[in-house]
């Protein structure tokens, strides 16, 4: 993940944690204001220097920590929105499962076919097509019979 991102999500709070690991109060209280502005807005410049363009209190072993932070806390919503989906899915599963189940129940004259009424339907018309073939055969075979005694 790119620093600027994790910087950008984590906020301020996780910004200063690491950028003002090594400082004190003693060295820059944030909380002081001075009532000369313009010495009030050259000491915070200065300090804001400091802070980021020379990083002189940032600590890079909080920062790396900080990281797998935000890190881990990003993977576990990601695991958390999959297990959700997972979970979505089995729903909507158990759902259609059970429309299914009701309406297999249906016993009215004009429910739906059931899979099984399908498949004799189905069934019949091929043992139709079948019987119809062989009375065909059948039939031919007695013309060719006839004829051959014709003959």
């Amino acid at each position: 993940m790119d620093d600027i991102v994790i910087l950008e999500e984590s906020g301020n709070t996780f910004v200063n944690t690491v950028f003002e690991a090594n400082l004190s109060n003693t060295i820059f209280d944030k909380n002081l204001v001075v009532d000369d502005t313009e010495e009030e807005d050259t000491r915070r410049g200065k300090f804001i220097k400091q802070k980021y363009k020379k990083r002189k209190y940032f600590d890079e072993v909080i920062y790396h920590k900080e990281v797998l932070k935000v890190l881990q806390r990003k993977h576990e919503e990601r695991q958390s929105r999959a297990e959700e989906e997972r979970r979505q899915s089995r729903r909507n599963r158990d759902d259609e499962t059970d429309s299914t189940k009701s309406l297999s129940n249906v016993s009215s004259p004009h429910s739906v076919n059931s899979n099984d009424d399908l498949k004799k339907s189905a069934g019949d018309k091929r043992d139709d097509r079948t019987s119809r073939v062989r009375h065909d055969r059948l039939r031919k075979a007695h013309s060719m019979r006839c004829l051959s005694s014709a003959l």
